[in-house]
């Protein structure tokens, strides 16, 4: 249906709250046409779990069921011009080492793509054996509240534990979910252990990811980039094992979209085979 890098599959709809109200198909398709894209995912975020209980928690949001009716009713009655291919998907997250996501497999058929982002996993084991209470990585003063528990996984071996648990969680996602045909903002990957501040002088993220690469690879999922990643030297790897990456935004409105080619540049100046979903 499209052409290698004339693509984006992380695109949302309206109904997010996170979305701005100009998100809706009658705007978003003239938009990615006169950006010459071909193919492309409108994606609705999907969480049926949040470990606080609550409607939000770090980027998940819980569903409305009405809310996700809706925008199935929406997508189904578009009538889409010619020119330009669109998928219905979801955003959700992985939840455990056992590849577990957060949506229910009825569910997630009822769209044709699922993107597949992480974030943080409180559930992994090591996160939970380490951690007393839920937290909030992204949130510096619940980091420095404990920051002691962090002392105990800094350097060496605390980021391998916790990098092989991520990576074997996404192997095990892919294998048991054939419908994830995007990994989004790989960066959350790339870049955690060094933001978190776990990145021990001697680990090597390229051997962590090693056999994430593979998996991707075979099963033809698409590695998203939506800004530039500090540990480059992972994607040049996965590059040469033969992933195939894709540029998005991770577009909340039209003037973001808009400002893609940026992330189309980034990929080219590293020299990373784009893949489709969809080929022709």
């Amino acid at each position: 249906m499209a052409r290698t890098g004339k693509v984006d599959y992380h695109i949302h709809y309206y109904l997010d709250k996170c979305a701005n109200g100009e998100m809706k198909l009658e705007n978003i398709v003239p938009v990615a046409m006169s950006l010459h894209l071909e193919e492309i995912a409108i994606i609705k975020h999907y969480s049926e779990w949040l470990p606080n209980n609550k409607e939000k928690w770090v980027d998940w949001k819980r569903i409305d069921p009405e809310q996700f009716d809706l925008y199935l009713k929406e997508m189904k009655q578009f009538t889409v011009p010619k020119g330009i291919h669109i998928l219905s998907g979801v955003e959700t997250e992985l939840l455990d080492e056992s590849g577990k996501i957060n949506i229910s497999p009825e569910k997630a058929a009822k769209v044709d793509v699922i993107l597949l982002s992480v974030h943080w996993m409180p559930e992994l084991e090591i996160i939970r054996e380490i951690f007393p209470v839920l937290i909030n990585p992204y949130d510096p003063a619940e980091l420095e509240a404990l920051e002691p528990c962090w002392n105990e996984v800094k350097g060496d071996l605390g980021c391998r534990q916790i990098m092989n648990a991520y990576v074997t969680a996404y192997i095990n996602a892919l294998q048991s979910n054939k419908q994830i045909k995007v990994l989004a903002h790989m960066r959350d990957g790339c870049d955690l252990p060094e933001r978190l501040g776990l990145l021990g002088p001697n680990i090597d993220l390229v051997e962590c990811f090693e056999p994430l690469f593979e998996v991707v690879a075979k099963r033809n999922v698409l590695w998203e980039i939506n800004s530039p990643v500090k540990h480059k030297e992972i994607l040049l790897q996965a590059n040469k094992k033969g992933v195939k990456f894709v540029a998005t935004k991770d577009s909340h409105s039209l003037s973001v979209l808009k400002n893609r080619l940026l992330i189309e540049q980034y990929i080219d100046s590293l020299g990373l085979n784009k893949g489709v979903v969809y080929k022709r």
